[in-house]
């Protein structure tokens, strides 16, 4: 009850901020974006899929789905069924406002051009071909068609740790406020 109470005390919150956008003649200009970074922790998974029918919660990582939402008054709504996690909001926001940004210096991928792996601050991560859990350290194929093998999986899951290894140093050693860049 208490998250539930939590919900519709957000619901309200954001009722506001678009009245008073709309209000201060600004909505037009405002872009919104909400990502929750994880499911409710403390909901019963029972009662997170009886109150999430509109998506497959089921099973396994499909439990941690979240929505990503980008909202500008006006603009016409489109869903995506792209896979992504909180580490991909950045690229995707800069490539939408058509920021200089250099992708390569960012963890995350633009998931509305990127149809690849997604990776999650566990280091589990899921792409096209099957889901990898650091909790049970086991691969689970999406398909019977198409799998990794020992070494494919090993490859990707020291990709990841490198992935993590180096942001936590570029973050650790403040790298951006030595980076000198020349535009």
């Amino acid at each position: 009850k208490r998250y539930m109470s939590k919900l519709i005390e957000f619901d309200k919150a954001m009722e506001y901020l678009l009245k008073q956008l709309e209000e201060a003649g600004i909505a037009e200009n405002t872009t919104i974006v909400l990502y929750g970074d994880h499911r409710p922790l403390k909901f019963d998974a029972q009662n997170l899929v009886a109150y999430t029918d509109e998506v497959d919660r089921s099973s396994g990582e499909k439990l941690d789905l979240t929505p990503m939402i980008i909202y500008t008054k006006g603009q016409a709504a489109k869903t995506m069924n792209q896979l992504s996690s909180n580490i991909d909001l950045l690229p995707t926001v800069a490539n939408l406002f058509g920021l200089d940004y250099d992708s390569r210096l960012y963890f995350g991928k633009d998931v509305m051009v990127e149809n690849s792996r997604v990776v999650w601050q566990s280091g589990s991560w899921l792409d096209e071909v099957g889901y990898y859990s650091t909790a049970t350290s086991g691969f689970t194929p999406t398909s019977s068609s198409i799998t990794y093998t020992t070494d494919q999986v090993k490859s990707i899951n020291d990709s990841v740790k490198n992935q993590y290894y180096y942001s936590s140093e570029i973050f650790k050693q403040d790298y951006y406020s030595v980076r000198r860049f020349s535009h």
